[in-house]
C-alpha cells in the first residue's frame, strides 16, 4: 500500500518539480499539432463527401485519416520526449523536443499491443457482463463491474513497463514486464484508486465553480493536462523503479 502512495505522489512531485520542462516539451508540439488539426477539421466541414465525383470522398477519407495521423503522432512525440528527459535527462533544445522517429514508432506498436490484449481480455467479459445482467442485481452488478475495471486497469499498469522502454531504446516483452511488477498487483491497485480520486475530486471542485464559467473553462484544461502529464508521468516512475531500481521516497 505504501508503495502505491509513493508512486503516485513521486509522479506528482516529478510534474511539479519539472513545470519548466512540462512547458518546454509539451508547448511547442500542442501548439503545432492544434493548428494543424485545426486546418484539417476546417478543411473537413468544407468537404463533401455525398457530392458527385470520387474526388470529394477521396479528400474527405484523407482528411480523415490525416487528423488520425497528426493527433497519434503529436501525442507519440511529446510522451517519447518526457520519458527520456526523466529517464535519460535529456532536455530539450530550443523549443521543440526532439523527434525520435524510431522511438515513437515502437512506442505505437507497443501500445497497440497493450490495446489488443486488453481488447482480448474485455470483450469476453463484457459479453459475460450483458448475458447476466439481467440475472443479478443492479447492486451486485455494479460492484463486479468497478472490480473489473479496476483488475484490468492494474494489469494495464503491468503490461506498461514496454512503453517507457520503447521510448528509450530498450526492449521490454510484456512477460519481462509482469515478471519486473510480480507481487506488486495491491500497490498498483493502490496507484489506480489515487489517480481515479484525484480525478473525482479535482473535476468536484472545479463543478463548484459553476457561476464562473470562463474561470472553470481555464481550470478544467489546467486540470486536464495536468492528469494527462501525471499518468504519462506514473508510467515513467514505474519503469523507473522495478527496472532501474530508482527510489521513489
Amino acid at each position: 500500500m505504501k508503495l502505491g502512495a509513493a508512486i503516485f505522489l513521486h509522479s506528482i512531485g516529478m510534474v511539479l518539480r519539472n513545470y519548466i520542462a512540462v512547458l518546454r516539451i509539451f508547448g511547442g508540439p500542442t501548439v503545432i499539432i492544434g493548428a494543424a488539426m485545426f486546418a484539417l477539421f476546417r478543411f473537413l466541414n468544407t468537404t463533401d463527401p455525398s457530392s458527385a465525383g470520387g474526388g470529394s470522398v477521396a479528400l474527405f477519407v484523407a482528411a480523415i485519416l490525416g487528423i488520425i495521423v497528426v493527433a497519434w503522432s503529436g501525442v507519440m512525440w511529446v510522451v517519447v520526449a518526457w520519458h527520456r528527459y526523466i529517464l535519460l535527462e535529456e532536455y530539450p533544445e530550443g523549443f521543440l523536443p526532439e523527434l525520435h522517429k524510431s522511438q515513437m514508432w515502437a512506442y505505437f506498436l507497443n501500445s497497440l499491443k497493450i490495446a489488443l490484449i486488453v481488447a482480448g481480455l474485455s470483450i469476453p467479459l463484457g459479453l459475460l457482463f450483458v448475458g447476466t445482467a439481467q440475472a443479478i442485481e443492479f447492486s451486485i452488478l455494479a460492484l463486479v463491474g468497478v472490480a473489473v475495471y479496476l483488475a484490468i486497469s492494474v494489469l494495464v499498469l503491468r503490461f506498461s513497463l514496454i512503453l517507457p522502454a520503447a521510448a528509450i531504446g530498450e526492449e521490454i516483452s510484456v512477460g519481462e514486464s509482469l515478471d519486473h511488477t510480480e507481487g506488486r498487483s495491491f500497490s498498483l491497485l493502490v496507484l489506480v484508486i489515487c489517480l481515479i480520486g484525484l480525478q473525482f475530486s479535482g473535476d468536484y471542485l472545479i463543478s463548484l465553480l459553476a457561476g464562473a464559467q470562463i474561470i472553470q473553462e481555464v481550470l478544467a484544461t489546467v486540470f486536464s493536462i495536468f492528469i494527462v502529464v501525471l499518468q504519462i508521468s506514473v508510467l515513467t516512475t514505474l519503469y523507473g523503479h522495478f527496472v532501474q531500481g530508482r527510489p521513489v521516497t
